[in-house]
Protein backbone atom coordinates (compact mmCIF):
# COMPACT_ATOMS: atom_id res chain seq x y z
CA UNK A 1 0.00 0.00 0.00
CA UNK A 2 1.05 3.55 -0.63
CA UNK A 3 0.82 6.05 2.20
CA UNK A 4 0.50 9.70 3.08
CA UNK A 5 2.31 11.01 6.13
CA UNK A 6 1.32 13.88 8.38
CA UNK A 7 2.92 15.29 11.51
CA UNK A 8 1.30 17.43 14.20
CA UNK A 9 4.15 19.11 16.04
CA UNK A 10 3.27 20.79 19.30
CA UNK A 11 4.92 22.81 22.02
CA UNK A 12 7.72 21.49 24.15
CA UNK A 13 5.41 20.09 26.87
CA UNK A 14 2.79 18.64 24.55
CA UNK A 15 2.43 15.40 22.62
CA UNK A 16 3.57 15.17 19.02
CA UNK A 17 1.86 12.84 16.56
CA UNK A 18 2.98 11.25 13.32
CA UNK A 19 0.35 9.53 11.17
CA UNK A 20 0.94 7.15 8.31
CA UNK A 21 -2.29 6.59 6.39
CA UNK A 22 -2.05 3.68 3.97
CA UNK A 23 -4.56 3.08 1.19
CA UNK A 24 -5.12 -0.14 -0.74
CA UNK A 25 -6.53 -0.62 -4.23
CA UNK A 26 -10.02 -1.22 -2.80
CA UNK A 27 -10.17 2.25 -1.27
CA UNK A 28 -9.63 1.04 2.30
CA UNK A 29 -7.43 3.03 4.66
CA UNK A 30 -5.09 1.80 7.40
CA UNK A 31 -3.85 4.23 10.04
CA UNK A 32 -0.57 3.78 11.90
CA UNK A 33 0.17 6.51 14.46
CA UNK A 34 3.37 7.20 16.38
CA UNK A 35 3.41 9.49 19.43
CA UNK A 36 6.24 11.43 21.05
CA UNK A 37 6.64 13.48 24.21
CA UNK A 38 9.53 14.73 26.29
CA UNK A 39 10.49 12.94 29.49
CA UNK A 40 9.36 16.03 31.39
CA UNK A 41 5.93 15.92 29.77
CA UNK A 42 5.63 12.19 30.49
CA UNK A 43 6.43 12.71 34.17
CA UNK A 44 3.60 15.23 34.42
CA UNK A 45 0.91 13.18 32.69
CA UNK A 46 -0.33 9.81 33.97
CA UNK A 47 -1.76 8.93 30.54
CA UNK A 48 1.61 9.51 28.90
CA UNK A 49 3.28 7.33 31.53
CA UNK A 50 0.91 4.46 30.79
CA UNK A 51 1.38 4.77 27.02
CA UNK A 52 5.15 4.96 27.39
CA UNK A 53 5.10 1.77 29.48
CA UNK A 54 2.96 -0.01 26.89
CA UNK A 55 5.28 1.08 24.06
CA UNK A 56 2.63 3.28 22.46
CA UNK A 57 4.38 6.61 23.10
CA UNK A 58 8.06 7.42 22.67
CA UNK A 59 9.64 9.52 25.42
CA UNK A 60 12.57 11.62 24.24
CA UNK A 61 15.34 12.83 26.50
CA UNK A 62 15.14 16.24 28.12
CA UNK A 63 12.56 18.92 28.80
CA UNK A 64 11.24 19.26 25.24
CA UNK A 65 10.39 16.78 22.54
CA UNK A 66 13.45 15.92 20.48
CA UNK A 67 12.39 16.74 16.93
CA UNK A 68 15.47 14.99 15.55
CA UNK A 69 13.94 11.69 16.73
CA UNK A 70 10.78 12.48 14.78
CA UNK A 71 12.87 13.43 11.76
CA UNK A 72 14.76 10.11 11.98
CA UNK A 73 11.47 8.21 11.99
CA UNK A 74 10.16 10.18 9.01
CA UNK A 75 13.27 9.27 7.03
CA UNK A 76 13.06 5.61 8.13
CA UNK A 77 9.38 5.34 7.21
CA UNK A 78 10.09 6.99 3.86
CA UNK A 79 12.66 4.30 3.13
CA UNK A 80 10.49 1.40 4.31
CA UNK A 81 7.21 2.47 2.73
CA UNK A 82 6.03 4.28 -0.36
CA UNK A 83 5.10 7.56 1.31
CA UNK A 84 3.90 9.93 -1.39
CA UNK A 85 3.83 13.17 0.60
CA UNK A 86 4.37 14.52 4.11
CA UNK A 87 2.14 17.24 5.52
CA UNK A 88 3.13 19.67 8.29
CA UNK A 89 1.74 22.82 9.78
CA UNK A 90 4.73 25.12 9.45
CA UNK A 91 3.73 27.00 12.63
CA UNK A 92 5.74 24.41 14.59
CA UNK A 93 7.23 22.35 11.75
CA UNK A 94 9.38 24.73 9.72
CA UNK A 95 12.67 23.18 10.90
CA UNK A 96 11.72 19.56 10.16
CA UNK A 97 10.04 20.56 6.89
CA UNK A 98 13.28 22.12 5.66
CA UNK A 99 15.36 19.15 6.80
CA UNK A 100 13.04 16.67 5.09
CA UNK A 101 12.99 18.66 1.84
CA UNK A 102 16.80 18.63 1.91
CA UNK A 103 16.55 14.81 2.01
CA UNK A 104 14.42 14.81 -1.15
CA UNK A 105 11.03 14.16 0.46
CA UNK A 106 7.90 15.80 -0.92
CA UNK A 107 6.73 18.09 1.86
CA UNK A 108 3.63 20.30 1.97
CA UNK A 109 2.49 22.98 4.38
CA UNK A 110 -0.90 21.97 5.77
CA UNK A 111 -2.20 24.95 7.70
CA UNK A 112 -4.56 24.36 10.64
CA UNK A 113 -7.60 26.07 9.13
CA UNK A 114 -11.27 25.15 8.95
CA UNK A 115 -11.02 25.03 5.16
CA UNK A 116 -8.21 22.48 5.35
CA UNK A 117 -9.81 20.31 7.99
CA UNK A 118 -13.53 20.26 7.25
CA UNK A 119 -13.70 17.93 4.23
CA UNK A 120 -11.13 15.37 5.47
CA UNK A 121 -12.67 15.30 8.96
CA UNK A 122 -16.03 14.50 7.38
CA UNK A 123 -14.33 11.82 5.27
CA UNK A 124 -12.73 10.21 8.34
CA UNK A 125 -16.16 10.11 9.98
CA UNK A 126 -17.85 8.52 6.94
CA UNK A 127 -15.10 5.94 6.38
CA UNK A 128 -15.12 4.99 10.07
CA UNK A 129 -18.90 4.46 9.99
CA UNK A 130 -18.59 2.44 6.77
CA UNK A 131 -15.86 0.20 8.20
CA UNK A 132 -13.32 1.33 5.60
CA UNK A 133 -10.84 3.02 7.96
CA UNK A 134 -8.80 0.71 10.17
CA UNK A 135 -6.35 1.45 12.99
CA UNK A 136 -3.58 -0.54 14.62
CA UNK A 137 -5.15 -0.57 18.09
CA UNK A 138 -2.91 2.11 19.61
CA UNK A 139 -4.65 2.99 22.88
CA UNK A 140 -3.08 6.48 22.97
CA UNK A 141 -4.87 7.17 19.69
CA UNK A 142 -8.11 5.77 21.10
CA UNK A 143 -7.84 8.07 24.12
CA UNK A 144 -7.17 11.11 21.93
CA UNK A 145 -10.11 10.32 19.66
CA UNK A 146 -12.29 10.34 22.76
CA UNK A 147 -11.14 13.90 23.48
CA UNK A 148 -12.32 15.26 20.12
CA UNK A 149 -15.52 17.22 19.62
CA UNK A 150 -16.72 18.64 16.34
CA UNK A 151 -16.85 22.42 16.04
CA UNK A 152 -19.31 23.50 13.31
CA UNK A 153 -19.45 26.98 11.83
CA UNK A 154 -22.40 28.74 10.18
CA UNK A 155 -21.57 27.18 6.79
CA UNK A 156 -21.51 23.61 8.19
CA UNK A 157 -17.72 23.42 8.00
CA UNK A 158 -16.26 21.37 10.82
CA UNK A 159 -13.01 21.43 12.78
CA UNK A 160 -11.62 19.22 15.57
CA UNK A 161 -11.57 20.73 19.04
CA UNK A 162 -10.77 19.41 22.49
CA UNK A 163 -13.82 18.43 24.51
CA UNK A 164 -12.49 20.49 27.40
CA UNK A 165 -10.31 23.26 26.03
CA UNK A 166 -9.18 24.21 29.54
CA UNK A 167 -7.84 20.72 30.31
CA UNK A 168 -4.16 20.95 29.45
CA UNK A 169 -3.74 17.18 29.78
CA UNK A 170 -6.47 16.40 27.24
CA UNK A 171 -4.84 15.91 23.82
CA UNK A 172 -6.05 15.48 20.23
CA UNK A 173 -2.76 15.48 18.29
CA UNK A 174 -3.30 12.01 16.85
CA UNK A 175 -6.71 12.77 15.34
CA UNK A 176 -5.35 16.05 13.95
CA UNK A 177 -2.51 14.29 12.13
CA UNK A 178 -4.92 11.60 10.86
CA UNK A 179 -7.21 14.27 9.40
CA UNK A 180 -4.22 15.97 7.77
CA UNK A 181 -3.15 12.69 6.15
CA UNK A 182 -6.69 12.14 4.87
CA UNK A 183 -6.60 15.64 3.40
CA UNK A 184 -3.44 14.72 1.49
CA UNK A 185 -5.19 11.66 0.05
CA UNK A 186 -8.20 13.73 -0.97
CA UNK A 187 -5.91 16.21 -2.72
CA UNK A 188 -4.17 13.35 -4.52
CA UNK A 189 -7.50 12.00 -5.71
CA UNK A 190 -8.41 15.44 -7.03
CA UNK A 191 -5.12 15.41 -9.03
CA UNK A 192 -3.47 18.36 -7.39
CA UNK A 193 -3.34 20.35 -4.22
CA UNK A 194 -4.59 23.66 -5.66
CA UNK A 195 -7.50 24.98 -3.69
CA UNK A 196 -7.17 22.57 -0.76
CA UNK A 197 -4.35 23.97 1.34
CA UNK A 198 -4.63 27.42 2.90
CA UNK A 199 -1.56 28.68 4.70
Amino acid sequence: CRAMGAVDLSTRNDANALSLLFKNDRGQYFHRPTFYASEKAVRGNLKYQAYKNSGELIATLGNKTDQSRIEDDILEFSERFEVLKWGFDDFQGDYIMTRCMDQGLEVLNYGATVKNFSAPMKEVDVLTDDGELFNDGNSCMTWMMGNVVCFTDQKDNIFPRKQNKNDKKSKIDGPVSLIMAMGLWMAEEEEGEAGLFYV
